[in-house]
């Protein structure tokens, strides 16, 4: 009897014990920070610009999207037909909704699928398709009234990369790694480069602290060394397959190798940099089984002991396809995969909904902001915010939204 109750009180320590370590480890959850519903008359838009080009990363996004230097988010969307820029605060709330304006004094049309703001927000750029390969260029002020414009001929700008306001009065159009455009204030007739094999910039690229930012395997750039600038020294003998280089590019500095990386995984696509330096990668349709393991298998030395095993039977980089869903993965400077995130089970839809899931918006100190939309009636655009913390953290806000239900925070009503 005594060993019986012996038994009990074990199986009730460890039980417990589980829980807590459980309730301690990290796990991502998803918050409201904005939300607009297409449907309803009296929003500021009704309609999203389509699947496009994002104008910070050559990525698709659900409708153009744009940041300043302020954390600033700009939406470009349609009310009628006419285009609305919604500039949204830190906080999710609509600071102010702008109508672009051409230079004939004409509301900028549905034809405007390229988006970009300079680092203070004070002027707003478009390209507004006129005709077979004829696109306009457009510089806005902060209040939508055009300042000056440009027409572009005989460009691939349908194929482009991006479309980046790189200073308060320029902006570059990279077309199709083809050539550059740069267009200024002031300057009547935009400056074409034109890029030869050396010069042009790794793709796929990310605009960041006004130069592009690409993560590409060394292979491809060792026959480029003799062009690039390198602080450092490489050693030929360390590259390897899974040798890869971060390199900036800009019409006035060329391509410099900033450093150069082992990644577990080929093929990443650098679509963020946070302040301490990480970088942002998504995979779309396939994953790893160690980026399938669960978050609090992959902590402490449990985690390298994982990576061990898993590197010595030759199945960390073994990929499995998905019937749906995005990952995202987090390395850290040096190239070390930090985190993965798993968007189809963070961002989940609720009873009756059908999502379509975007793209990465922005990352700053409070999470990382993921662009989703609601395609049945009545229909919605969200932005969220996928945040990093402890299970036992979640679990209490989840029970205090249960006693206490309020309106979510940046959720937007009329």
């Amino acid at each position: 009897m005594v060993r019986r109750k012996k038994l009990i009180a074990y199986a009730i320590v460890l039980a417990l014990a589980i829980i807590v370590i459980y309730g301690c480890s990290f796990t991502y959850s998803v918050e409201p920070f904005f939300s607009i519903p297409l449907s309803h008359p009296e929003a500021p838009i009704d309609e999203l610009c389509g699947v496009i080009w994002h104008p910070i990363r050559c990525i698709h996004s659900l409708t153009p999207v744009a940041l300043d230097a302020k954390g600033r988010i700009y939406i470009l969307g349609l009310k009628k037909g006419r285009s609305k820029v919604l500039v949204l605060n830190r906080e999710g709330k609509i600071e102010r909704t702008i109508t672009p304006y051409l230079k004939n004094n004409h509301p900028l049309g549905r034809r405007s699928p390229f988006l970009s703001v300079s680092p203070s927000g004070n002027f707003i750029w478009t390209v507004k398709e006129e005709g077979i390969d004829v696109y306009r260029v457009t510089v806005h002020d902060r209040n939508g009234e055009a300042k000056m414009e440009w027409l572009v001929r005989d460009c691939d700008v349908e194929h482009h990369i991006a479309f980046n306001a790189y200073s308060e009065d320029g902006a570059y159009l990279v077309s199709n790694v083809i050539e550059i455009i740069c267009f200024r204030l002031g300057r009547k007739e935009p400056q074409r480069i034109k890029l030869s094999e050396n010069f042009h910039p790794p793709y796929p690229i990310f605009f960041h602290k006004g130069k592009y930012w690409g993560i590409t395997e060394m292979k491809w750039l060792i026959p480029k060394m003799e062009h690039l600038k390198f602080k450092g020294q490489i050693e030929m003998s360390e590259i390897g397959e899974d040798s890869h280089g971060i390199v900036t590019w800009s019409p006035k500095e060329g391509m410099r190798l900033l450093s150069v990386i082992r990644l577990p995984i080929a093929g990443a696509i650098l679509q963020w940099i946070d302040e301490r330096g990480n970088f942002y990668d998504t995979r779309y349709g396939h994953t790893s089984l160690y980026d399938s393991l669960p978050s609090w298998a992959k902590e402490g030395i449990w985690g390298e002991r994982i990576v061990k095993i898993l590197k010595a039977l030759r199945l960390y980089d073994r990929f499995r396809k998905l019937k749906q869903g995005v990952t995202v993965r987090i390395f850290s400077p040096r190239g070390e995969l930090k985190e993965v995130i798993r968007l189809w089970h963070v961002i989940r839809p609720k009873r009756g909904e059908k999502l379509e899931y975007g793209e990465l918006v922005k990352v700053d100190d409070k999470g990382i902001y993921w662009e989703v939309g609601k395609v049945n009636e009545p229909r919605e655009y969200r932005i969220v915010r996928i945040v990093k913390k402890r299970r036992w953290q979640i679990w209490w806000d989840a029970l205090r939204s249960r006693l206490n239900p309020v309106q979510p925070k940046g959720k937007v009503t009329y």
